[in-house]
């Protein structure tokens, strides 16, 4: 996908996103677009019908997901699969949550100890010791981000 081509279709689904929370969001994309990353929205606000499939699929785990409100995305670097993408990006994708007031899916399944410890070094920009964190055990959903708690 061309430069020109992701800036449009991250704008548009941007767009979709709850307003009280859309400026968070589009800071950690503008951030990992500054730190040399290209990132790729692929899905914001869904359909309870496509939430209902995505679980049937295995692709989700709830039929609660923030999604549906408009308060997540899910997003990768254009140039990588879900499946190959680099823990620098996801380093990079928890550091730009944390500091804009979100909680990515890296956290999912992990204990209580587990994610305290991630998100403090997360807060921190401890960019090395998260990156051997998430070595150990990263959570089941990392390319997720969301408003924590609402």
């Amino acid at each position: 996908m061309e430069d020109r081509d992701r800036w449009v279709r991250n704008e548009v689904l941007l767009g979709g996103l709850d307003p009280p929370y859309s400026t968070r969001f589009e800071d950690v994309v503008k951030g990992l677009e500054r730190w040399g990353w290209k990132p790729r929205v692929m899905e914001t606000r869904r359909s309870f019908a496509r939430q209902v499939w995505l679980v049937a699929k295995g692709a989700s785990r709830t039929l609660r997901s923030k999604h549906l409100t408009g308060r997540a995305m899910d997003l990768i670097d254009s140039r990588y699969a879900w499946d190959s993408t680099p823990l620098e990006f996801i380093v990079d994708l928890m550091i730009l949550a944390e500091t804009n007031g979100l909680l990515t899916g890296g956290l999912f399944g992990l204990t209580f100890d587990e994610k305290v410890e991630r998100r403090i070094q997360a807060k921190a920009g401890q960019a090395g010791e998260l990156k051997a964190l998430l070595r150990v055990r990263c959570g089941w959903d990392p390319c997720h981000v969301e408003v924590p708690g609402v």
